[in-house]
């Protein structure tokens, strides 16, 4: 019972992720175990980076969590938390503009989340352009709300606001 409440869970929170980008893009997320830890899921556009709609801009997701299920029987709920993501928006030839991090483990020093401006973001001062600069958590709804407003990726709907206020509250 509870495996399969995880498992419709997991479905809702593709959908409602789903619905989000596809107000930018018509790719398909996908949830899929990560291959070194198999707690953790992640959410991602399996193979090439989505294409934007009415711009020529490509976005990758990656976005890892786990799923907890808090009491028990009737009264079970299932939470998703998330430990990392990478949240990377690249121009039409592939070249990264910027690139949402954070990875609180694994090699990297930069454990809090952080931003990277990219190639395509020609960058100058060559410090800035390798720095993690800091951010607070970044949510996808903040990524799709991003490619809209700043860089006039076109929503696919008229009440993208709306979508976007809704999966806001949802967090």
């Amino acid at each position: 019972m509870a495996e399969r409440a995880s498992r419709a869970s997991i479905r809702l929170h593709l959908q409602q992720a789903q619905r989000l980008v596809g107000l930018i893009t018509d790719r398909v997320l996908r949830i899929a175990d990560q291959p070194s830890n198999n707690q953790q899921l992640y959410l991602t556009f399996p193979g090439l980076p989505a294409d934007l709609s009415g711009v020529r801009l490509r976005l990758i997701v990656d976005e890892f969590f786990r799923v907890y299920e808090f009491g028990s029987g009737t009264t079970s709920r299932h939470t998703f938390i998330t430990f990392g993501y990478q949240y990377k928006l690249l121009d039409a030839g592939n070249k990264e503009i910027l690139a949402y991090h954070w990875h609180p483990s694994g090699p990297s020093k930069a454990k809090q989340p952080h931003l990277h401006l990219g190639s395509a973001a020609q960058v100058r001062q060559r410090d800035l352009a390798a720095a993690h600069l800091p951010t607070g958590l970044i949510a996808l709804t903040d990524m799709v709300e991003l490619a809209i407003e700043a860089f006039g990726a076109e929503p696919r709907t008229s009440d993208w606001r709306t979508v976007v206020a809704e999966a806001r509250a949802a967090r």
